[in-house]
């Protein structure tokens, strides 16, 4: 679960992302918008995520992002995502 402070932190709003913001999200096609996911078991819940979106106008730069559940934050996971990307 993410609180509003950790939303806030990932998205700079406390609500929820639109539907849109959502869509753009999910539309990953792992050459310029790729998506690392942990998953709090095989079919568990996603507790964090880190992904990269390359400027088209660069491919050589890219905007990274993650997020990490509250629940889970302090264990290393967001480092751990930021290495593995």
């Amino acid at each position: 679960e993410f609180s509003s402070e950790t939303i806030y932190r990932r998205f700079q709003s406390v609500r929820t992302p639109s539907k849109s913001l959502m869509a753009y999200l999910f539309e990953v096609d792992y050459l310029d918008h790729f998506v690392f996911v942990l998953t709090d078991g095989p079919v568990g819940p996603v507790v964090a995520d880190v992904r990269f979106v390359r400027d088209a106008a660069d491919p050589t730069e890219a905007e990274i992002a993650f997020i990490v559940g509250d629940a889970y934050q302090g264990r290393g996971i967001g480092s751990f995502l930021m290495s593995a990307i």
